[in-house]
C-alpha cells in the first residue's frame, strides 16, 4: 500500500544536521503512513550516515552538486505518496508535524506551508540569519492565504506538482519560481501555523554572508528574466541603495510583533544589517548583469 505522505529531503554536505532532521521524522505519529526520500550530493559522509542510522529512508545519491530544486525533482520522481512534503536537511519538524500536514490537506488547498522556528537560538548569527530569511513566517501568524511559503515547509498534493513542476534547477529561488507559476494560475499558498519546522541556521557569519549574496543574485536574475526584462532590471539596479534599510525594517517589524523576540532582535541587529546588505549587494549584481546583458539574436 503506498504511503499517504512522501517527505523529500534535499541534502548538500549536511552530515552535521541531517541526523537530527531524520530523527524528528522517524518520531512522527504517522510514521507508518510516511516515506522519506533523501536526495544527497556533496563531498561529506552524509550518505553513509543516512544508510547506517536511517536505513528506512530511500537514499538517492548524486556525485555532483544538486541545488534544492533539482534534488526535489529527483525525489518527486520516485515518491509514491499522494501528498509531497519538502523538508530540508537542516530542518527539525515538530512531533505532530506529519499529522497536521495530512489534516491540512483534507482541505482543497493545492499548496500548504507552515511557520518556521529558530532551531539554534543560542547563537547570535543564527538569529540574524533567521530574521533575514524567515521573518515572514514567524510562529504566531494567522492561518490564511499568503503570497509565498518557504520551501522548508512547503507541502502539496501530487497533482499540483505534476501540473506546475518541476522546480528550477541550478540556482536558488526554485520555490519562488514555483509560487510565481501558481500565482499565474490564480492560486495562492495557504499558511497553516499548526505546521511547525525549526530551521538550523548558519552560525558562521562569513558563510551566512556568502549565502545571502548568492541568494540575492539568483533572485534578481530570476526576477529579471521572468518579470522585469532589461529596462526593469536597470530600474531595480538604480534603486538598489534603498534596499538594505527597507529589508531591515521589514524583518525588524515582523520580529517586534512578538515580545519574546525583542531581545534576540536587539542582539542580532548588527549582524542582521550585514546580512540584508549582503542580500542587497547580490540583488544589485543580478539586476546589473541582466540590464547589461546583450539581447539574444533571433534564430
Amino acid at each position: 500500500m503506498p504511503p499517504t505522505l512522501s517527505i523529500l529531503m534535499a541534502s548538500f554536505d549536511a552530515a552535521s544536521t541531517i541526523g537530527r532532521a531524520l530523527d524528528a521524522l522517524a518520531r512522527q505519529d504517522l510514521a507508518a503512513g510516511c516515506e522519506v526520500v533523501v536526495i544527497d550530493s556533496g563531498g561529506d559522509d552524509t550518505a553513509a550516515l543516512v544508510a547506517r542510522e536511517h536505513p528506512e529512508a530511500i537514499l538517492l545519491r548524486s556525485p555532483s552538486r544538486l541545488f534544492a530544486g533539482e534534488a526535489r525533482h529527483r525525489g518527486a520522481a520516485v515518491a509514491r505518496g499522494e501528498l509531497l512534503a519538502f523538508v530540508d536537511a537542516d530542518c527539525v519538524v515538530a512531533s505532530d508535524w506529519a499529522r497536521h500536514v495530512v489534516a491540512a490537506h483534507a482541505a482543497p488547498h493545492p499548496v500548504i506551508g507552515g511557520v518556521v522556528e529558530n532551531g539554534n537560538p543560542g547563537d547570535t548569527t543564527a538569529w540574524a540569519y533567521y530574521f533575514a530569511e524567515f521573518h515572514r513566517w514567524l510562529p504566531g501568524q494567522p492561518a490564511g492565504f499568503v503570497d509565498e511559503v518557504p520551501a522548508c515547509t512547503m507541502t502539496m498534493k501530487r497533482e499540483t506538482y505534476e501540473r506546475f513542476g518541476p522546480f528550477l534547477a541550478g540556482a536558488y529561488c526554485s520555490d519562488t519560481q514555483f509560487v510565481w507559476r501558481l500565482a499565474a494560475a490564480g492560486i495562492r499558498p495557504y499558511l497553516d501555523p499548526e505546521i511547525r519546522v525549526a530551521h538550523l541556521n548558519p552560525t558562521r557569519l562569513g558563510a551566512a554572508l556568502r549565502h545571502e549574496v548568492r541568494h540575492g543574485r539568483d533572485f534578481a536574475r530570476l526576477r529579471s528574466r521572468e518579470r522585469l526584462g532589461r529596462a526593469g532590471a536597470l530600474a531595480r539596479a538604480l534603486a538598489a541603495p534603498a534596499l538594505p534599510p527597507l529589508l531591515l525594517a521589514r524583518a525588524a517589524r515582523s520580529a517586534r510583533r512578538r515580545p519574546e523576540l525583542h531581545r534576540p532582535l536587539r542582539r542580532a541587529l548588527p549582524r542582521l544589517a550585514a546580512l540584508v546588505a549582503a542580500w542587497s549587494l547580490g540583488e544589485l549584481a543580478g539586476y546589473a548583469e541582466a540590464a547589461l546583458a546583450r539581447p539574444r539574436s533571433a534564430a
